[in-house]
């Protein structure tokens, strides 16, 4: 990524599938969206997020808000596939994100084992993955429909209290202790990172330091440095040079970990 190219717009999903689209992490990755159409529900209100603001009416966990039934998302899943395997498409990637965090849907676990269906009769060859900011990677019935994806890309963009409470805005109990006991033994986890630049920033030294002691806890099999590429909610926030990415991933490589920047 350019460190001058211009930030893109995004659009929240007005459905339950959205792309194919050229992701940096995921290749040809056609959007999968558990969560209430033109809405966002997440259980962070983080200001670099590209879906914007977290509305008072979805903070949390999105308690009260009607959900799309399983049925309304396996068959539109299920229609958009038969119709890019009919068209020829390549699909690398099938990605639960959408409307931030997918795992608040209250079936999660069933909507992935649908998916991973439709992945076998569809595109075999497939990844079926995740970007979860990991905030219910303890909760029972979620940890069991994470384990049944092929990858699990799950969020982490600091190792202390004070950067979360900074770049993520927990809008529900976010014990760090737990979380990163959470992702160890949920096992074979990659983890995200964003960092930014500005009134909130994350890159310090010190914070490095704790974000790096966080994924010598957790072990994931890879971890994935990354800045703005999409207009942030705060647009007072800054890209991270690549250098000093490059630096962060350098200090996390000498620690042990794969790290690629994005």
């Amino acid at each position: 990524m350019a460190e001058t190219a211009p930030l893109k717009n995004y659009q929240l999903a007005s459905a339950f599938t959205y792309g194919p689209v050229k992701s940096r992490r995921c290749g040809m990755s056609l959007g999968l969206n558990t969560l209430p159409p033109d809405v966002k529900v997440c259980s962070f209100d983080c200001p670099y997020c590209q879906c914007g603001w977290t509305e008072p009416t979805a903070k949390g966990r999105g308690v009260g808000l009607k959900y799309p039934t399983v049925k309304e998302i396996l068959g539109e899943i299920e229609a958009r596939l038969a119709e890019l395997k009919a068209a020829g498409e390549t699909i690398d990637t099938m990605t639960f994100a959408g409307n931030g965090e997918p795992t608040l849907h209250p079936k999660f676990r069933e909507i992935v084992e649908g998916t991973m269906a439709l992945k076998k009769k569809y595109y075999p060859k497939a990844i079926v993955d995740i970007l979860s900011n990991a905030q219910t990677v303890n909760r029972p019935a979620v940890r069991e429909g994470l384990r049944l994806l092929d990858r699990r890309i799950m969020k982490l963009d600091g190792g202390n209290m004070r950067v979360i409470e900074a770049v993520d805005k927990p809008l529900a109990k976010f014990d760090l202790p737990e979380i990163v006991e959470g992702l160890r033994t949920l096992g074979d986890v990659t983890i995200q990172s964003m960092f930014v630049a500005g009134p909130v920033d994350n890159t310090g030294d010190e914070d490095v330091a704790d974000w790096i002691r966080c994924l010598d806890a957790i072990r994931p099999v890879a971890v994935q440095v990354y800045t703005l590429d999409r207009h942030p909610a705060d647009k007072r926030l800054k890209r991270v040079p690549r250098a000093r990415l490059e630096a962060i991933a350098e200090r996390a490589r000498k620690a042990g970990h794969t790290v690629e920047v994005y």
